[in-house]
């Protein structure tokens, strides 16, 4: 387990992280789709696609990079990756504002032992943003 994150305090459930965050592979714009707790979103590095549930103060998923070239098997997540065979999964710890997070990030199916850090630097101005490659 990531220790880091055992420092930040759990987030209210009720505010589902949402924004422009500059993070450990830049700049990210999260969504909720819903109350649901369904967050997608995209960052800059490779392309970078997130999809993930938040609760409790986590958010908890996977991400691909549609312009990267790994070395993953080839699989689909819940929307078109343009083919890219490089993706894992993520773990965001959030802190009660929802403005800061310390995560962890694994690729093809490995253990969860890579930094991934960010801080909302701004707010969704148009919600109807959908990801593009």
């Amino acid at each position: 387990m990531f220790q880091a994150c055992s420092a930040v305090p759990p987030a209210d459930p009720s505010r589902i992280p949402e924004g422009e965050y500059a993070t450990t592979f830049g700049s990210m714009r999260l969504s909720a789709a819903s109350p649901s707790g369904r967050v997608t979103g995209g960052y800059q590095l490779d392309g970078g696609r997130i999809e993930g549930t938040y609760a409790n103060g986590v958010l908890r998923g996977e991400w691909v990079e549609v312009r990267a070239e790994g070395t993953c098997t080839p699989r689909q997540f819940g929307y078109t990756l343009g083919g890219s065979t490089y993706y894992g999964t993520f773990t965001f710890v959030f802190n009660a504002e929802s403005s800061r997070f310390e995560g962890t990030w694994a690729a093809c199916g490995g253990p969860e032992n890579e930094t991934w850090t960010g801080k909302r630097v701004g707010n969704l101005v148009d919600r109807s943003y959908r990801l593009r490659d």
